[in-house]
């Protein structure tokens, strides 16, 4: 297939300009050259480009970035409330109506 973008092939490293024949993987989603030095290596043998890491096979848990947010918001809060009373900070943060 032609290609629309630039790539590298995965097995030589050869740069493949956009509209440059080439096979891609939808697998991998890498592209190879038609005629690499490396010879016609199958997908199943070398599915990961040389030195890449494999990515988790498990997805994250719902809502994690919201609770990430919620936190990073809270000890802001917190923060500015700490500093603005000094050292009553604490007695100001346990009295005080959380958001």
């Amino acid at each position: 297939m032609r290609l629309r973008y630039a790539g590298a092939c995965r097995l030589c490293g050869t740069s493949l300009p956009a509209g440059t024949e080439a096979i891609y993987e939808s697998e991998t989603k890498t592209v190879r050259c038609l005629k690499c030095p490396n010879g016609t290596d199958s997908l199943s043998s070398d599915p990961e480009p040389a030195g890449a890491q494999p990515l988790p096979s498990e997805s994250g848990v719902a809502g994690s970035s919201a609770r990430r947010e919620y936190d990073r918001r809270k000890a802001k809060d917190e923060e500015r409330l700490r500093g603005k009373s000094g050292r009553f900070g604490g007695l100001a943060l346990a009295l005080s109506d959380e958001r």
